[in-house]
């Protein structure tokens, strides 16, 4: 299904084929200003499943619909993500296509206001060639603060960098 609205919302169409208990489904935003493509958002995905609930007023069970974020959600990275936006809820999840075949992934990450400051002791990845996804604990390093911007540096083996903002959120 593609949409194409002003709104910064959308409700899902009643007149749409109904989202089923079990189902897995996808969405993704493409933007534009006029007829002038800005980019779109990586794909999310997210399953409807029962969540059994007790009625306190009627003292009995009743199930009630409900959708649920998928947790292996990673943010690619490549040329588009400069300027983009992601939150991090303790861990940092990219997926980064090692062209220039490193066998460690390179990158810095900084608070967004002092880029010159680099973090310390961050997680050491070794990446293959190729599609990998990496899950960068930034919790466990002590080193970020709550509901802070930061930016994700990354350096491949050709020279050329890459960027990502982010929002760091504690577990």
């Amino acid at each position: 299904m593609s949409l194409k609205t002003a709104e910064n919302n959308y409700q899902y169409n009643s007149s749409l084929p109904a989202l089923q208990v079990g189902g897995v489904y996808e969405w993704q935003v493409s933007a534009y200003a006029g007829s002038f493509y800005l980019g779109k958002s990586q794909t999310w995905r997210f399953k409807i499943e029962n969540s059994q609930k007790r009625s306190e007023e009627e003292g009995e069970d009743s199930t009630e619909e409900v959708a649920v974020q998928d947790t292996d959600s990673y943010r690619i990275i490549g040329d588009e993500t400069y300027g983009a936006d992601y939150v991090a809820r303790g861990i940092l999840k990219v997926a980064y296509k090692n062209v220039a075949l490193d066998s460690l992934f390179n990158y810095n990450i900084s608070p967004i206001n002092t880029p010159e400051q680099y973090f310390d002791s961050l997680p050491v990845k070794v990446i293959t060639s190729g599609l990998n996804k990496l899950s960068l604990d930034l919790a466990s390093t002590a080193q970020f603060e709550n509901e802070k911007y930061y930016t994700l540096e990354i350096e491949d083996g050709n020279g050329k960098y890459y960027y990502l903002n982010f929002l760091y959120l504690a577990p």
